[in-house]
């Protein structure tokens, strides 16, 4: 008896230390999720700090506007750092939804320290805003504080946890995410949490309704192969033990052990194979909504938006495989469910207080498992940036384009080096949190074992005492390691699908992206032109802290002329031209269509009216045929309009000599080690060469409303050039066009010219007219041919 009230005592010693660790990590997920719920109504955009999640924050000390000292061991746990400047009009902007947060967050103004800016007469009214709800500092430009957390611009947050920066910069929305893994029905975090998981499973049951009605089926078989493997074995050794048993009895034991073990045994291939074809399907219908989605963006905005690269990576590389994920762990649950249960009530029935103290056990497992499933979670979204400038670093060191300089300059060691940093910094973020999975783990791997020699010591004396039977005993042992087999499993399949839920987020924040432009509904139809285009007092800027780019913009593109605008380097020229396409809205002011706001045409009926070649046009790794034809996708089963646009662009000779023609890939990345050097499959063509292909896949569409050509021969040879601007004058022959262009010598002969200088129309008229101005236009021209005269008197000599 002494032994079996050991056991009682040490059983009793294990439960009481699991439930004071249970409640302790209940209140400090309950904390999180308040914080994190308080993060996610701020949503306060942020401006530029150089420190990156990790870095360690300089230590700094000063004195608040009370006259109290502050310093950075003073400021608590987690604290959040705001940094203000007066002259900053985002700072005063985004002061309320600050103040809003402020207010709310747990610990008060000991665990907010807001940084002013600028003088105090300056800062007085900003101060006396901010003191109710944090701590106050004033200082001038690049103070202490501002070189402590490396603070580049304005406003500019930073959140701390242990002296070292964990999250900071743009905005602090991606804080809440990255604080948002939590337990399923913990705080006001599980509907997210459930709303994920909800879409992912309906994602799965469109994408793979057999698979996954066949996966569950095997998931509830494979629950109940080993609960009944220990009940048939439990038979078998009473009857073996008891002498009572005779052959038929027994051989029928022996059969239903011999069918489980046949289902133990197959199972885990049809499952294998179940959850590869799921996942493919998953997969599949998953990338292709998330492409939809990128498709479905009107505009640049988001796609230069490092917030939004990141989730999208996020998105692409784990979120578009969260559904499969949370649905393999969701039916994983439910087989270890099925087999916790089963065992749990064999558990109960030998000893109610076992099963209590098995299944309570497990308790602090899951929470353990849950807090470094977020701890995982949030690394993976920290990593994210330098995981991309690996994959920058990498790029430039194998990309042909790049290898010419990379090689002339011998920076292939310099990058490399920042190459081996990013790599260096994604794999301590790795390291931490492996370390203390390995520290956690291991404490409870040793808590199960203390819990399974105490369950042996009480069951052996119990046999030895007549209450239990040999089989009994069995039982038990088979139940103990049967049901922490199935909490593990159960807790690993628990963290698996909540990590994949909180990546799936960032691809459902993808998918579920409002348009960066508004889309009017229902929008009016873009008629053919008729009259012009014209932008009135269009003023544009990037961003509210960026500088005006256009400024007070009117022109007006009369319908069937042409168009030639000029200015030097940064004058807004491209910007205007994105303006025309709408890729961006004018941040004040009207780009109108025939007297129709560009913002209530629909955007994709407006560009099938409107072609453009870019200075920076886009080389496709596919087919000379394809490369034209997506200009225009009616094109591509019509051979006849591809070779059309590619005798207009000057370039038909060129492809139609190539091994394979217009079929013949303009790349080589495809070719195979079998391939070997056979041109036919691919060439690659020079930078002049991809400019005309870029020209003919403007001109494949063969009446467009408004034709933009922005710079359209920078990269040809002057006798090229003329080649080229012969043929488009013809083509563009009573037609409303652009032409864009540094070279004033190409732009003479358009109908209109206008120059644009520091994003002001400044001068307008057509050549012989800006030249009698004597004002830009003159002066750019006459400094480009005393260019050439030069070089003709140079040749005379």
């Amino acid at each position: 008896m002494a032994y079996l009230a050991a056991a009682l005592v040490l059983i009793g010693l294990l439960a009481a230390v699991n439930l004071l660790f249970t409640v302790g990590v209940v209140r400090r997920l309950r904390e999180q999720t308040r914080e994190l719920a308080e993060l996610r109504g701020a949503g306060i955009a942020g401006g530029d700090v150089a420190l990156t999640a990790g870095s360690p924050v300089a230590d700094f000390s000063g004195t608040d506007v009370d006259g109290h000292p502050v310093s950075f061991a003073g400021l608590g746990d987690r604290p959040l750092v705001g940094f203000f400047s007066m002259s900053c009009s985002a700072c005063r902007e985004k002061l309320p939804a600050f103040l809003a947060f402020a207010a709310a967050r747990r610990g008060g103004a000991d665990r907010l320290l807001a940084v002013v800016v600028g003088s105090a007469e300056e800062s007085v009214e900003l101060v006396s805003q901010l003191r109710p709800v944090a701590t106050v500092v004033t200082e001038a430009e690049d103070g202490p504080i501002q070189r402590a957390f490396a603070v580049t611009g304005f406003p500019a947050f930073v959140l701390v946890r242990d002296g070292v920066v964990e999250a900071s910069g743009f905005d602090l929305t991606p804080v809440a995410e990255r604080d948002a893994a939590m337990p399923v029905g913990c705080g006001r975090a599980g509907p997210v949490v459930r709303s994920a998981a909800r879409r992912a499973l309906a994602l799965a049951g469109r994408a793979a309704p057999a698979q996954l009605a066949a996966y569950l089926a095997l998931a509830v078989v494979a629950g109940v192969v080993p609960l009944a493997f220990a009940w048939l074995t439990k038979l078998l050794v009473d009857g073996l033990a008891g002498g009572d048993m005779g052959w038929p009895e027994a051989a029928a034991l022996v059969g239903a052990l011999a069918a489980a073990g046949v289902a133990a045994a197959l199972t885990p291939h049809a499952g294998r194979y179940l959850r590869a074809e799921m996942g493919r399907r998953i997969g599949e219908a998953a990338v292709e909504r998330l492409y939809a989605a990128m498709d479905r963006l009107v505009g640049l905005a988001r796609f230069e938006d490092p917030v939004f690269l990141n989730r999208v990576q996020l998105a692409r590389s784990s979120g578009a495989g969260g559904p499969g994920m949370v649905v393999e762990g969701g039916l994983g649950m439910v087989q270890a469910v099925v087999t916790l249960v089963g065992f749990a009530g064999t558990l109960f029935l030998l000893g109610p207080w076992v099963a209590v103290v098995v299944v309570v056990a497990a308790v602090p497992a899951l929470l353990a498992e849950l807090s470094l499933s977020r701890r995982r979670a949030r690394m993976t979204v920290e990593v994210g940036h330098a995981e991309r400038r690996e994959l920058f670093y990498a790029g430039l060191l194998t990309d042909t384009a790049a290898a010419k300089e990379v090689r002339l300059f011998g920076t292939g060691p310099y990058l490399w080096r920042r190459m081996a940093a990013e790599i260096r910094t994604v794999n301590l973020a790795h390291r931490r949190v492996d370390r203390r999975e390995l520290a956690v783990q291991g404490g409870l791997a040793l808590f199960g074992a203390l819990l399974s020699g105490g369950l042996l010591v009480w069951s052996v004396r119990a046999a030895l005492t007549g209450a239990l039977t040999v089989g009994d005993v069995a039982l038990v042992l088979a139940a103990v390691g049967s049901v922490q087999g199935a909490l593990a499993g159960l807790v690993g399949e628990a963290v698996s699908m909540h990590q994949a839920l909180l990546l799936f987020g960032h691809y459902l924040e993808v998918v579920d992206a409002e348009p960066d432009l508004p889309v009017r509904r229902p929008a009016r139809p873009a008629v053919a032109l008729r009259h012009g285009i014209e932008l009135r007092d269009v003023w544009f800027r990037y961003a509210e802290d960026q500088p005006w780019v256009l400024r007070g913009v009117d022109l007006v593109l009369p319908a069937g002329r042409s168009t030639a605008l000029v200015g030097v380097n940064g004058a807004g020229k491209s910007t205007l031209v994105k303006l025309l396409c709408r890729l961006y809205d004018p941040t004040r002011g009207a780009v109108l269509w025939d007297g129709v706001d560009l913002r209530d045409l629909d955007p994709g009926e407006l560009r099938r009216r409107i072609r453009a070649v870019f200075q920076d046009a886009t080389h496709y790794d596919l087919t000379a045929r394809e490369n034209i034809a997506l200009g225009d996708l009616t094109a591509l089963d019509d051979p006849g309009r591809v070779e059309r646009a590619a005798r207009r662009a000057g370039v038909h000779e060129l492809l139609s000599g190539l091994p394979r023609g217009y079929e013949t890939p303009l790349t080589r990345i495809y070719l195979t080690e079998q391939a070997g050097a056979d041109p036919a499959g691919g060439v690659q063509l020079s930078g002049g060469q991809w400019q005309r292909v870029a020209l003919a896949r403007a001109l494949v569409h063969e009446r467009p409303d408004l034709l933009i050509l922005d710079e359209p021969s920078s990269a040809l040879d002057a006798e090229a050039e003329h080649e080229v601007h012969a043929r488009l004058r013809e083509h563009r022959r009573d037609r409303t066009s652009l032409l864009v262009s540094h070279r004033l010598g190409v732009v003479r002969e358009a109908d209109h010219i206008v120059v644009l200088a520091g994003g002001r129309l400044v001068e307008r008229g057509d050549h012989d007219e800006l030249l009698a101005l004597g004002g830009a236009y003159a002066r750019l021209f006459a400094l480009q041919a005393r260019g050439y005269r030069s070089a003709a008197q140079e040749l005379s000599r």
